[in-house]
């Protein structure tokens, strides 16, 4: 049995501010290696990551998805033979520096408990959410929480996962990443958990509404509602995803589509866009949207 393991920590970067900083700055300190993936960040800001012996760079010409950037950090990662699992991060997560060895930790008590780990992610607060309130329903004492998907952004994958289930699927470029990749991890007999004794805050939405007394995290942007109604009518359609799964999203999707109207900052392109998902969708037009 191990006693311990090395990871690396991959960052995305998409228009980052600046508390992206402190994200790198503590996973420079924390784990052993760190691929940060430039998918849309000013060379002033890529500037003040200076110069360090852990950090690689991977500097996009444009914007390839949040798909292609995660699996450009794996590969990068785990060219790397001393590293034994990645921590995928986007930009809008905050952790400490024990988060590292707390998910280090997690993930060596399950492997030598037998445990055929996918991923590991922690438990989510949402830092815009006025009752930051965690983002598991089912809440449970014992040490791993077997669950259907987990949020990329702090989850760990290890080397032999991810080479059994291979990498996030590019076409899908952003939204239902995550679900996509799990799912896949489950029909290969990989499980998915979350630790519930680690916790990670994270910034779920571009902005909340009060829905019934509770809030929720929402995209005003058509662009996210064009890829998020699209992807989960496509997945929807591919035989290792549950069909419980597909049932509730996509009766979620019939909501979505009256939602995602109301609160746009622009109504009538995310009427537009939202049209065009449901056809691209069903016909696997996948890939970034061009517009």
């Amino acid at each position: 049995m191990k006693n311990e393991i090395q990871a690396a920590a991959v960052i995305v970067l998409y228009n980052p501010d600046l508390h992206t900083i402190k994200l790198i700055n503590i996973c420079l300190s924390t784990f052993e290696l760190v691929v940060v993936v430039n998918n849309g960040a000013s060379n002033d800001f890529i500037e003040t990551l200076g110069q360090n012996d852990k950090l690689n760079l991977i500097n996009n010409k444009k914007n390839y998805g949040l798909a292609t950037a995660f699996n450009q950090g794996l590969s990068k990662s785990f060219s790397n033979i001393n590293i034994d699992a990645v921590v995928l991060f986007d930009q809008d997560s905050e952790i400490n520096l024990n988060f590292s060895n707390d998910m280090k930790n997690s993930y060596m008590k399950a492997i030598n408990q037998g445990v055929k780990i996918a991923c590991i992610g922690p438990m989510l607060i949402d830092m815009k959410s006025p009752d930051a309130k965690i983002h598991y329903e089912k809440i449970d004492t014992s040490f791993l929480l077997p669950v259907d998907t987990i949020a990329s952004s702090g989850s760990l994958i290890p080397r032999v996962a991810y080479d059994a289930i291979g990498p996030m699927l590019d076409s899908l470029f952003i939204d239902c990443v995550d679900h996509e990749w799990c799912h896949r991890a489950n029909s290969k007999n990989y499980g998915v958990f979350v630790d519930v004794n680690i916790k990670l805050n994270h910034d779920m939405g571009e902005n909340y509404i009060s829905y019934f007394g509770q809030y929720k995290p929402v995209y005003r942007s058509p662009i996210r509602h064009y890829y998020i109604v699209r992807n989960t009518i496509f997945l929807a359609k591919l035989t290792y995803v549950p069909l419980r799964w597909k049932l509730v999203e996509l009766l979620k999707t019939d909501r979505r589509l009256i939602y995602y109207a109301i609160v746009s900052n622009s109504k009538l392109k995310s009427i537009s866009l939202m049209i065009r998902a449901i056809k691209h969708g069903l016909c696997n037009q996948l890939g970034e949207l061009k517009t």
